[in-house]
């Protein structure tokens, strides 16, 4: 990759929601590629780049939307299996 501004490093477990911005922005000016930026070593993580110039918070917006949305997901995934693991107890029992 040549060009673009590096933005941010972050962990590999955040690369989905990443992902999903960049799809939503729906153009090509965010890239992520999974080297991070220095001073982090390949395989620390991953990295967000701004390939053109200019204001960047509309993506930023979008990030966090789509970062409340799956935390969500995730909450509600969490609150179904413990539902679930109460219920096979109270069966059990």
């Amino acid at each position: 990759m040549e060009g673009g501004t590096a933005l941010t490093n972050f962990p590999d477990e955040h690369l989905p929601i990443y992902l999903e911005a960049v799809k939503r922005f729906g153009s090509d000016d965010f890239v992520v590629v999974n080297v991070p930026i220095p001073p982090l070593e390949p395989g620390q993580g991953c990295s967000l780049h701004h390939m053109v110039q200019g204001d960047c918070s509309r993506f930023w917006e979008l990030f966090r939307e789509v970062k409340e949305e799956m935390m969500q997901t995730e909450k509600h995934k969490e609150a179904a299996r413990l539902t679930k693991e109460m219920l096979n107890r109270v069966m059990k029992s």
